[in-house]
């Protein structure tokens, strides 16, 4: 290969690559907005009983992007004192919330989850499949 056939090479793998991290930037604000939608459409719905306010935490579609699973189910089960929740309830809360997982089946996973924080004393299973948050008590 000549010099000339490298650097046009190079030039063309260069924008390509601009244009990826363009359309990636993109992609990002259009799942941002895909759901902000769905979120508006699950209370209009009236599909869940789950607390999904956002008043002042972070942009809707990312409060679980950063988290682990664990963390996550923690969180969301945190947030809703007091209620019941499924597997589904909880897995419907992690894609809302911006939950990324390449897991083929996310709702098995956070049944595994649920199970070993109930085992752990962190949760309480209510009924088959339903779980809440244990609140601790401080003793002083």
């Amino acid at each position: 290969m000549n010099k000339e056939t490298v650097k046009n090479l190079r030039a063309f793998r260069d924008d390509l690559s601009d244009k990826a991290e363009s359309l990636q930037k993109e992609l990002e604000v259009v799942n941002r907005d895909l759901q902000a939608l769905d979120q508006i459409l699950v209370r209009y719905e009236g599909q869940t009983n789950l607390d999904l306010s956002t008043k002042t935490g972070p942009l809707p579609g990312t409060e679980y992007s950063e988290m682990g699973l664990r963390q996550a189910v923690l969180k969301i089960l945190k947030k809703n004192r007091g209620a019941g929740l499924k597997a589904d309830d909880i897995k419907r809360a992690l894609i809302e919330g911006g939950y990324r997982t390449n897991a083929e089946n996310l709702r098995g996973s956070v049944f595994a989850v649920l199970s070993l924080l109930n085992k752990g004393g962190k949760i309480h299973k209510v009924s088959p499949g339903v779980y809440r948050y244990i609140e601790m008590t401080r003793i002083s």
